[in-house]
């Protein structure tokens, strides 16, 4: 074997084995865990669908640093429910409370978009600075969810002064986030067809 055809080898083993140990490393949710959420008591409007969780299946409510966290599909049967993503993970970098905001949950074809919620404690970042006296620090992320993959479609929902809503109405569907303060600023998130746009409201 010439030395150019094993570097050419080792090199496909290199690039496709973190994809392979990937799946396996997957956990596997069962059966019996998704029931006992799906128990819980929901509410008409707006049932849960997401459920941040970890590895062994527990809820997520409380993530740290270096802790893998999953998004679970409790609508589906446990074995094509559980989603990883490496940018959703990479948000945690401290201890966070966390909770995927079940009122914000729109859905436009095979596509869902949810509001990913964090917060802590400002003692917890010494390098962040407070909105107000006492005040902690939250996040808010918007993410899309199709095809078993999750991804983080704006990191801009939540923070000093930033609040969010879901509009409904008048041939608009999407969110509404308003930025308060000096230079008070209202963006639109809208479904149109098979995207998400934004505008300037």
């Amino acid at each position: 074997m010439s030395i150019r055809s094993l570097k050419s080898k080792l090199f496909f083993i290199f690039i496709c084995f973190p994809l392979i140990s990937f799946g396996r490393d997957l956990p596997k949710i069962s059966e019996e865990i998704v029931v006992r959420y799906r128990a819980r008591p929901q509410p008409e409007s707006q049932p849960e669908k997401y459920v941040l969780v970890h590895p062994d299946g527990s809820w997520a409510v409380n993530v740290k640093l270096n802790d893998p966290t999953y998004l679970l599909n409790i609508r589906t049967e446990s074995a094509d429910n559980l989603i990883y993503s490496r940018e959703i993970d990479s948000l945690f970098k401290g201890d966070f409370s966390v909770l995927v905001d079940r009122e914000t949950l729109l859905s436009n074809g095979k596509t869902d978009y949810v509001i990913l919620t964090m917060s802590r404690p400002a003692e917890n970042n010494p390098r962040y600075e407070r909105c107000a006296p006492n005040m902690g620090e939250d996040r808010a992320y918007l993410l899309a969810i199709s095809d078993g993959k999750a991804r983080v479609v704006s990191k801009k929902f939540g923070g000093c002064s930033r609040e969010y809503e879901v509009v409904r109405g008048q041939g608009f569907v999407g969110y509404r986030v308003t930025e308060r303060g000096e230079n008070p600023e209202i963006l639109r998130y809208m479904i149109r067809g098979d995207s998400l746009v934004w505008e300037r409201e």
